[in-house]
Protein backbone atom coordinates (compact mmCIF):
# COMPACT_ATOMS: atom_id res chain seq x y z
CA UNK A 1 0.00 0.00 0.00
CA UNK A 2 3.06 2.24 0.44
CA UNK A 3 4.23 1.92 -2.97
CA UNK A 4 0.77 2.23 -4.51
CA UNK A 5 0.43 5.57 -2.88
CA UNK A 6 4.14 6.63 -3.64
CA UNK A 7 3.12 6.05 -7.35
CA UNK A 8 -0.09 7.55 -7.10
CA UNK A 9 1.81 10.95 -5.82
CA UNK A 10 4.03 10.25 -8.81
CA UNK A 11 1.31 9.99 -11.43
CA UNK A 12 -0.66 12.95 -9.83
CA UNK A 13 2.58 15.22 -9.84
CA UNK A 14 1.25 19.37 -10.72
CA UNK A 15 -2.07 17.95 -12.44
CA UNK A 16 -4.58 19.83 -10.44
CA UNK A 17 -7.55 18.21 -8.38
CA UNK A 18 -10.35 17.63 -10.20
CA UNK A 19 -13.67 15.31 -10.10
CA UNK A 20 -13.96 12.47 -12.95
CA UNK A 21 -16.46 15.62 -14.20
CA UNK A 22 -13.95 17.79 -14.63
CA UNK A 23 -11.87 15.81 -15.84
CA UNK A 24 -14.13 15.35 -18.49
CA UNK A 25 -14.74 18.73 -19.25
CA UNK A 26 -11.07 19.17 -19.78
CA UNK A 27 -10.60 16.29 -21.97
CA UNK A 28 -13.57 17.55 -24.12
CA UNK A 29 -12.00 21.04 -24.09
CA UNK A 30 -8.76 19.79 -25.44
CA UNK A 31 -6.93 20.45 -22.30
CA UNK A 32 -4.98 16.99 -21.69
CA UNK A 33 -4.93 14.17 -24.01
CA UNK A 34 -6.16 11.42 -21.52
CA UNK A 35 -8.03 11.21 -18.53
CA UNK A 36 -9.37 8.87 -15.87
CA UNK A 37 -13.66 9.23 -15.78
CA UNK A 38 -16.93 8.05 -16.80
CA UNK A 39 -19.23 9.76 -18.80
CA UNK A 40 -22.06 12.13 -17.43
CA UNK A 41 -25.12 9.83 -16.54
CA UNK A 42 -28.43 10.99 -18.61
CA UNK A 43 -29.58 12.35 -15.06
CA UNK A 44 -26.47 14.55 -14.31
CA UNK A 45 -28.42 17.19 -16.06
CA UNK A 46 -25.50 19.70 -15.02
CA UNK A 47 -22.82 17.91 -16.71
CA UNK A 48 -25.23 17.22 -19.79
CA UNK A 49 -25.24 20.88 -19.73
CA UNK A 50 -21.90 22.41 -19.48
CA UNK A 51 -21.04 19.45 -22.13
CA UNK A 52 -23.39 21.20 -24.53
CA UNK A 53 -22.41 24.45 -24.18
CA UNK A 54 -19.12 24.27 -24.06
CA UNK A 55 -19.49 21.98 -27.56
CA UNK A 56 -21.62 24.96 -29.03
CA UNK A 57 -19.26 28.33 -27.45
CA UNK A 58 -15.67 27.27 -27.32
CA UNK A 59 -12.71 27.40 -29.79
CA UNK A 60 -10.77 24.57 -29.97
CA UNK A 61 -12.93 21.93 -28.36
CA UNK A 62 -12.36 18.62 -28.84
CA UNK A 63 -15.30 17.03 -31.01
CA UNK A 64 -16.92 14.21 -28.82
CA UNK A 65 -16.87 11.56 -31.27
CA UNK A 66 -13.23 11.74 -31.77
CA UNK A 67 -12.60 10.79 -28.58
CA UNK A 68 -11.80 6.71 -27.55
CA UNK A 69 -12.75 4.74 -24.66
CA UNK A 70 -10.55 1.98 -22.86
CA UNK A 71 -10.44 -0.16 -19.92
CA UNK A 72 -7.68 1.08 -17.49
CA UNK A 73 -4.08 -0.26 -17.80
CA UNK A 74 -3.72 -3.76 -15.58
CA UNK A 75 -0.39 -4.08 -13.58
CA UNK A 76 2.48 -6.19 -14.55
CA UNK A 77 2.97 -7.08 -10.87
CA UNK A 78 1.31 -7.89 -7.56
CA UNK A 79 1.31 -8.05 -4.29
CA UNK A 80 2.14 -11.14 -2.45
CA UNK A 81 0.57 -10.99 1.03
CA UNK A 82 1.88 -14.27 2.50
CA UNK A 83 5.23 -13.57 1.01
CA UNK A 84 4.93 -9.42 1.54
CA UNK A 85 6.36 -8.77 -1.40
CA UNK A 86 5.50 -7.49 -5.12
CA UNK A 87 6.26 -10.17 -7.42
CA UNK A 88 5.48 -10.22 -11.42
CA UNK A 89 2.53 -11.48 -12.53
CA UNK A 90 2.88 -14.97 -14.67
CA UNK A 91 2.25 -14.68 -18.54
CA UNK A 92 -1.67 -16.53 -17.99
CA UNK A 93 -2.08 -13.93 -14.90
CA UNK A 94 -4.95 -11.49 -15.41
CA UNK A 95 -3.01 -8.16 -15.03
CA UNK A 96 -6.40 -6.26 -14.75
CA UNK A 97 -8.26 -6.53 -11.16
CA UNK A 98 -11.66 -3.71 -11.13
CA UNK A 99 -12.41 -2.33 -7.91
CA UNK A 100 -15.97 -2.83 -7.29
CA UNK A 101 -18.52 -2.28 -4.82
CA UNK A 102 -17.45 1.17 -3.97
CA UNK A 103 -21.20 2.81 -4.42
CA UNK A 104 -24.12 2.14 -6.60
CA UNK A 105 -28.04 0.88 -5.63
CA UNK A 106 -28.58 -2.76 -3.99
CA UNK A 107 -31.78 -4.38 -3.85
CA UNK A 108 -32.28 -7.23 -1.37
CA UNK A 109 -35.23 -9.13 0.31
CA UNK A 110 -35.30 -8.15 4.65
CA UNK A 111 -35.52 -11.26 6.56
CA UNK A 112 -38.79 -9.85 8.12
CA UNK A 113 -40.51 -9.14 4.70
CA UNK A 114 -43.89 -9.70 4.95
CA UNK A 115 -44.08 -11.45 1.12
CA UNK A 116 -41.11 -12.69 0.59
CA UNK A 117 -41.38 -14.21 -2.30
CA UNK A 118 -43.23 -11.23 -3.89
CA UNK A 119 -40.31 -8.85 -2.69
CA UNK A 120 -37.65 -11.23 -4.71
CA UNK A 121 -39.84 -11.71 -7.71
CA UNK A 122 -40.30 -7.91 -7.85
CA UNK A 123 -36.32 -6.99 -7.06
CA UNK A 124 -36.01 -9.74 -10.50
CA UNK A 125 -38.52 -7.97 -12.46
CA UNK A 126 -36.71 -4.37 -12.26
CA UNK A 127 -33.01 -5.94 -12.70
CA UNK A 128 -34.58 -8.44 -16.07
CA UNK A 129 -33.91 -7.65 -19.18
CA UNK A 130 -36.99 -5.38 -19.93
CA UNK A 131 -37.15 -3.43 -16.99
CA UNK A 132 -33.74 -2.87 -15.92
CA UNK A 133 -33.10 -0.69 -19.19
CA UNK A 134 -35.67 1.59 -18.13
CA UNK A 135 -34.74 1.82 -14.26
CA UNK A 136 -31.23 1.81 -14.58
CA UNK A 137 -30.78 5.12 -16.35
CA UNK A 138 -33.33 6.60 -14.14
CA UNK A 139 -30.38 7.09 -11.32
CA UNK A 140 -26.63 8.33 -11.46
CA UNK A 141 -25.42 5.91 -9.53
CA UNK A 142 -25.88 3.20 -11.69
CA UNK A 143 -25.00 2.35 -15.48
CA UNK A 144 -25.09 -0.83 -17.90
CA UNK A 145 -24.72 -4.40 -15.91
CA UNK A 146 -26.19 -6.63 -18.59
CA UNK A 147 -25.30 -7.54 -22.06
CA UNK A 148 -28.20 -6.72 -23.19
CA UNK A 149 -27.79 -2.77 -21.94
CA UNK A 150 -24.64 -2.50 -25.13
CA UNK A 151 -27.27 -2.75 -26.96
CA UNK A 152 -28.57 0.48 -26.10
CA UNK A 153 -25.61 2.15 -24.11
CA UNK A 154 -27.00 5.43 -24.74
CA UNK A 155 -29.44 5.09 -22.32
CA UNK A 156 -26.84 5.73 -19.83
CA UNK A 157 -24.88 8.15 -21.18
CA UNK A 158 -25.41 12.58 -21.29
CA UNK A 159 -23.21 13.28 -24.21
CA UNK A 160 -23.99 12.82 -27.91
CA UNK A 161 -22.09 10.43 -29.32
CA UNK A 162 -22.39 8.59 -32.76
CA UNK A 163 -22.37 4.96 -32.86
CA UNK A 164 -18.37 3.92 -32.93
CA UNK A 165 -17.26 5.70 -29.74
CA UNK A 166 -20.78 4.70 -28.19
CA UNK A 167 -19.88 1.11 -28.45
CA UNK A 168 -16.37 1.82 -27.56
CA UNK A 169 -17.78 3.45 -24.39
CA UNK A 170 -20.00 0.13 -23.71
CA UNK A 171 -17.41 -2.55 -24.62
CA UNK A 172 -15.03 -1.12 -22.00
CA UNK A 173 -17.63 -1.65 -19.61
CA UNK A 174 -18.50 -5.14 -20.39
CA UNK A 175 -14.73 -5.89 -20.40
CA UNK A 176 -14.27 -4.75 -16.78
CA UNK A 177 -17.75 -6.06 -15.38
CA UNK A 178 -16.35 -9.37 -16.67
CA UNK A 179 -13.11 -10.00 -15.69
CA UNK A 180 -12.05 -13.43 -13.42
CA UNK A 181 -11.21 -11.27 -10.96
CA UNK A 182 -12.24 -8.28 -8.90
CA UNK A 183 -11.60 -6.26 -5.32
CA UNK A 184 -14.18 -5.90 -3.39
CA UNK A 185 -14.53 -2.59 -1.55
CA UNK A 186 -14.56 -2.67 2.42
CA UNK A 187 -18.27 -4.18 3.21
CA UNK A 188 -18.33 -4.26 6.97
CA UNK A 189 -19.70 -2.27 9.72
CA UNK A 190 -18.21 1.06 10.20
CA UNK A 191 -17.10 1.33 6.33
CA UNK A 192 -17.39 4.86 6.28
CA UNK A 193 -15.37 5.72 8.94
CA UNK A 194 -12.41 3.54 8.15
CA UNK A 195 -12.76 4.69 4.49
CA UNK A 196 -12.63 8.50 5.52
CA UNK A 197 -9.09 7.86 7.64
CA UNK A 198 -8.02 6.18 4.55
CA UNK A 199 -8.95 9.65 2.34
CA UNK A 200 -7.38 11.58 4.96
CA UNK A 201 -3.89 9.77 4.98
CA UNK A 202 -3.84 9.64 1.38
CA UNK A 203 -4.82 13.39 1.30
CA UNK A 204 -2.31 14.17 3.75
CA UNK A 205 0.52 12.10 1.03
CA UNK A 206 -0.86 13.42 -1.66
CA UNK A 207 -0.51 17.13 -0.65
CA UNK A 208 2.91 16.35 0.49
CA UNK A 209 2.53 16.84 4.23
CA UNK A 210 3.50 13.34 5.27
CA UNK A 211 5.61 10.65 3.39
CA UNK A 212 2.95 7.75 2.39
CA UNK A 213 4.55 5.20 5.03
CA UNK A 214 3.66 7.99 7.77
CA UNK A 215 0.27 8.73 6.14
CA UNK A 216 -0.14 5.06 6.37
CA UNK A 217 0.94 4.33 9.64
CA UNK A 218 -1.32 6.44 11.24
CA UNK A 219 -4.56 5.06 9.28
CA UNK A 220 -3.60 1.96 10.25
CA UNK A 221 -3.12 3.14 13.69
CA UNK A 222 -6.86 4.65 13.54
CA UNK A 223 -7.99 1.15 12.02
CA UNK A 224 -7.30 -0.74 15.17
CA UNK A 225 -8.89 1.70 17.12
CA UNK A 226 -12.06 1.67 14.89
CA UNK A 227 -11.86 -2.16 15.31
CA UNK A 228 -11.45 -2.02 18.68
CA UNK A 229 -14.35 0.08 19.26
CA UNK A 230 -16.64 -2.24 16.96
CA UNK A 231 -15.41 -5.35 18.26
CA UNK A 232 -12.60 -7.22 16.58
CA UNK A 233 -14.74 -10.29 16.81
CA UNK A 234 -17.75 -9.39 15.21
CA UNK A 235 -15.54 -7.17 12.26
CA UNK A 236 -13.96 -9.93 11.76
CA UNK A 237 -16.84 -12.62 11.20
CA UNK A 238 -18.56 -9.80 9.30
CA UNK A 239 -15.32 -9.17 6.93
CA UNK A 240 -15.09 -12.92 6.22
CA UNK A 241 -18.66 -12.99 5.51
CA UNK A 242 -18.72 -10.24 3.18
CA UNK A 243 -15.84 -12.31 0.95
CA UNK A 244 -18.50 -14.97 1.17
CA UNK A 245 -15.93 -17.46 3.88
CA UNK A 246 -18.99 -18.21 6.52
Amino acid sequence: FTRALDEMRMAIGQQPATTPDGAWQRLVRGETAMAVTWLPATTDKSSDDSVSAAAANQTGIVEPDAIGFAELPGAAEMYNFRNERWEPRGEDDEPRVPVVGIAGRLGSVSSVARSPRAAAALLAWISGKEMSSVVSPASSATTMFRESHRQQPSSWIAVRLSPQPTAAYAAAMSAAQNRPWSLDALRIPGRERYLQALDEAAIASLGGDESSADSLKKTAAEWTKLTDQLGQESQRLAYRHSLGLD
